[in-house]
């Protein structure tokens, strides 16, 4: 099956443009030996310490009708994923 993808644009260059983000992560891991090549290991992670909660994605889909013309789907420039908040893992154990 021969498969190919085409890619259309309707606008000028730089029209796609959106405000950017930026989010922060913080880690911190801490290691005791304690026999040979046996650790323990304590390690705390924060994911988006900024606590930045702006869109992630956006509607981009267009619709073809039998005859070749192309429209904007209804909710084109909607948001469909937002970045999640702060949040935080704790992990524990042993290495060898």
């Amino acid at each position: 099956m021969d498969r190919t993808t085409t890619y259309y644009v309707f606008n000028e260059r730089g029209t796609g443009r959106y405000k950017p983000f930026r989010t922060l992560d913080l880690g911190l891991r801490y290691s005791i030996p304690i026999f040979k090549k046996l650790e323990f290991f304590a390690e705390a992670n924060v994911y988006n310490t900024t606590n930045y909660r702006g869109v992630r994605y956006w509607e981009a889909s267009w619709n073809v009708d039998d005859s070749g013309n192309y429209a904007r789907s209804d909710d084109y420039y909607s948001p469909t994923q937002y970045y999640r908040g702060r949040s935080y893992d704790l992990a524990g154990g042993f290495r060898f």
